[in-house]
Parts: C-alpha cells; sequence; structure tokens
C-alpha cells in the first residue's frame, strides 16, 4: 500500500474511530474488520501493530464465526511474517488459510 503520510494518518484515524464506535454498539461483525484494515493500513510500516491488528481480528473472527474475515487474517499473518523473513510462521497462517477454507 502506497500512501502518502497524511493519507496513512487521516486512513488511520477514520479506521481507529470505526473501531471505537463498533466497540461502543457492540459490532461484533464490524469490529474484526476494522482491525483487519487498520492492520493492513500499518503493515507497511510499523510490523507490530499490523501484527496486533490482525491477531485481535482472528480472534473476534474465530469467536463469531466470520470464516471470510478468518481466512483474510491469515492471510495477512502469513504476508506480515514473510516480509519478516519468518518462513515457518508464513508458512503456518497460509496453511491457516487452507484450513479454514475447508
Amino acid at each position: 500500500m502506497s500512501l502518502a503520510l497524511g493519507d496513512y494518518i487521516k486512513a488511520k484515524e477514520c479506521l481507529e474511530k470505526a473501531l471505537a464506535i463498533a466497540t461502543e454498539i457492540s459490532d461484533r461483525q464490524g469490529k474484526p474488520y476494522f482491525q483487519l484494515q487498520l492492520g493492513a493500513l500499518s503493515l507497511g510500516i510499523k510490523y507490530a501493530d499490523a501484527n496486533k491488528c490482525f491477531r485481535g481480528a482472528l480472534l473476534i473472527a474465530t469467536e463469531i464465526g466470520d470464516r471470510n474475515c478468518e481466512t483474510g487474517c491469515y492471510k495477512h499473518l502469513g504476508n506480515l511474517f514473510q516480509r519478516l523473513d519468518d518462513d515457518v510462521k508464513a508458512k503456518e497462517h497460509y496453511e491457516g488459510v487452507l484450513a479454514v477454507s475447508k
């Protein structure tokens, strides 16, 4: 994702507001998607933030049975570990995509 710093900050603020609203109104369906998008936005800038967002989204997606979001989380976690040159963890997460997809 290639964003100018100002665009990144605006996008992050919007997603954080959306996540806060989803949390406030107990929107368990929307919350993991906003976390997933925050993670994707952070992927190119702050790996630790991306990891935290992806894992939080995965937890909720698994709890509520949202298989689409769950596969997205595993895919993004795989991409994250691939960028960090951790092929073992990347493979584990890509295999998670396959397991959930079955």
